[in-house]
């Protein structure tokens, strides 16, 4: 579990995640766990035709850089992608956009 203090320090680095990277971080809240590459591909299709290896590759090293997940390699290469930002830290920092976006910082203070 992260500290406070870890947490302060990435909740001021957030950036507003696209539809699909959003989706997938959907899947590893849902999962409340490390997912690896398969798993990943599999959960995010939403019953569908699993995602291909290279576009989930490319949504996943986007969430690394952009520091939502990390990642592990285990025996046999296994490489297992962890969340770092939850779910309610992240509805709070789009809350904080919403607000800023439409200048609504002293309308919320009084509801």
């Amino acid at each position: 579990m992260r500290s406070s203090a870890a947490s302060d320090v990435y909740k001021r680095q957030l950036q507003t995640l696209s539809q699909r990277e959003f989706e997938m971080m959907q899947c590893f809240w849902e999962a409340d766990e490390p997912l690896k590459m398969k798993e990943l591909q599999t959960r995010w299709a939403h019953g569908e035709t699993p995602q291909s290896r290279s576009t989930t590759l490319i949504y996943v090293n986007r969430l690394v850089e952009m520091k939502y997940l990390y990642k592990t390699v285990e025996q046999k290469r296994q490489v297992l992608y962890h969340p770092i930002v939850t779910k309610e830290d992240y509805y709070k920092h789009e809350l904080r956009e919403f607000q800023k976006r439409w200048n609504l910082n002293g309308i919320m203070r009084v509801i």
